[in-house]
């Protein structure tokens, strides 16, 4: 995608779809590992699981990943040598750009096009900026779109029972 071509708002709405579509994977991908431990794999009922309980309006992702990161002493050595830890790790840090784009204020400046100034809060009251241009949006792409396959990898390890 040539960012470049765009205009300011066209650029938002592409980086804010291209990173939800990745978190939605990234979930997914959490999803699998929950589901596939209790249920297994191509289980009747594992469509029922995710429907009336991972896919519930109140289970955040966060809390996904927390049950998960609960899982690991369960997964042993496996856990340890898929770096699952790590990778909930680097979920969660994509999670906060992601919740940037769909919940922090724009601090854009009209005349720096290309450009997306977010700040977000967070819970102990730290600002937080995001500066978003084409060049780290197509870095971020490309960082976030490794880890779905290192945490598809670590899901294919840890579930490989």
């Amino acid at each position: 995608m040539n960012y470049e071509d765009l205009t300011q708002e066209e650029f938002d709405v592409f980086v804010t779809g291209e990173l939800t579509h990745r978190a939605l994977a990234l979930e997914d991908q959490v999803n699998a590992i929950i589901s596939e431990y209790f249920i297994g794999n191509m289980n009747s009922k594992e469509d029922d699981f995710r429907r009336l309980i991972l896919d519930r309006d109140g289970l955040t992702s966060q809390d996904k990943i927390e049950i998960v990161r609960a899982m690991i002493p369960i997964f042993g050595q496996s856990a340890k040598d898929s770096n699952l830890k790590k990778i909930l790790n680097e979920v969660e840090k994509f999670k906060s750009l992601r919740n940037a784009m769909a919940h922090g204020q724009c601090r854009t400046d009209k005349a720096d096009p290309l450009r997306l100034k977010l700040r977000m809060v967070t819970r102990s009251g730290k600002e937080k900026i995001f500066d978003i241009t084409p060049d780290s949006h197509r870095n971020t792409i490309a960082e976030v779109d490794e880890l779905i396959k290192r945490l598809t990898e670590a899901r294919d390890c840890v579930c490989d029972y």
